[in-house]
């Protein structure tokens, strides 16, 4: 019967037919010959003198730290390697381009894209390696789309298209409580056709007052977006288009007898009209087609 003892302490017994084997500790996972000369006694195996001892733990000790050594030296060797790897694909140029300027408010897109960098490191010719416990800095740059933030919008008041009749009494008050902008047009129904009398522009969550409205039956076509483009005529982006039901605006003169003389009475309609819903309304309104718009 052999007894083996790990470095550990750990004791094993093997019989004389495993000789020439080998087996695992269990403890530490050291692998231990199973040598053709077993000793008589525990006491024997683990004799000898004090000095003998002492150096053959001093070698075991060597070999731990030297296999600690050699551990530490190839996991800054990879951490290295992964280091450069990481610096190259953060100085490489980014494949989706674009990028923003914002001012005042205001911003530029080219072409409608935003480059965004998150946690980006600070850029030296010779950084700097990170501690071994710390993350290596990334470099993560993502698109995204952004809206412009309606940089050509015109004035509430103003008329993007020509022609237009002003000779009426009439006043047609208008409230944009959306969250977009939007071009109304007035169209009159006479004599079978369809005459466009007014036109102008109401900015998201503004009104407008307008006045000299002829007599009529009417209806209001209104596009709604934002980022006015005055060449192509049409809103850039959220882009839709409605029709209000059919109103009629009155107006009705008479003539009033005085000592001084004859005097021309006039009665006009002053009408009030919301271009988004609100509860209880009574004027319906439909969406309709770009086409139909400009009809």
């Amino acid at each position: 019967m052999f007894t083996i003892q790990c470095q550990c302490g750990e004791v094993f017994h093997a019989d004389e037919s495993h000789v020439g084997r080998a087996i695992r500790c269990w403890k530490c996972g050291q692998i231990l010959g199973i040598g053709s000369k077993p000793p008589t006694t525990y006491e024997e195996e683990t004799s000898g003198s004090p000095k003998t001892k002492g150096r053959s733990d001093q070698q075991n000790q060597h070999k731990r730290l030297s296999r600690r050594k050699k551990a530490i030296v190839y996991a800054s060797a990879g951490i290295g390697v992964l280091l450069l790897l990481l610096l190259a694909f953060s100085n490489s140029r980014s494949p989706w381009g674009g990028g923003a300027v914002l001012r005042n408010g205001s911003a530029k897109t080219d072409p409608e894209k935003v480059t965004v960098t998150i946690n980006e490191p600070a850029r030296s010719s010779t950084p700097p390696p990170p501690p071994l416990s710390a993350a290596p800095s990334k470099r993560l740059e993502v698109p995204i789309e952004l809206e412009p933030v309606n940089p050509n919008r015109l004035r509430t008041g103003s008329t993007p298209f020509t022609g237009g009749i002003r000779s009426g009494k009439s006043v047609i008050t208008l409230d944009n409580g959306t969250d977009t902008d939007a071009i109304v047009r007035v169209v009159r129904f006479r004599e079978g056709n369809q005459q466009h009398v007014r036109n102008f522009y109401v900015r998201s969550q503004d009104g407008f007052v307008a006045n000299l409205i002829p007599p009529g039956e009417y209806v209001l076509r209104v596009a709604f977006g934002t980022d006015w483009n005055s060449v192509s005529r049409k809103f850039n982006y959220r882009r839709s288009f409605a029709e209000t039901q059919t109103f009629t605006v009155d107006e009705t003169r008479w003539t009033e007898t005085r000592e001084d003389g004859e005097v021309v009475r006039t009665r006009s309609s002053d009408l009030s009209i919301t271009l988004h819903k609100v509860p209880h309304g009574n004027f319906q309104s439909h969406p309709i087609t770009e086409e139909e718009f400009w009809q």
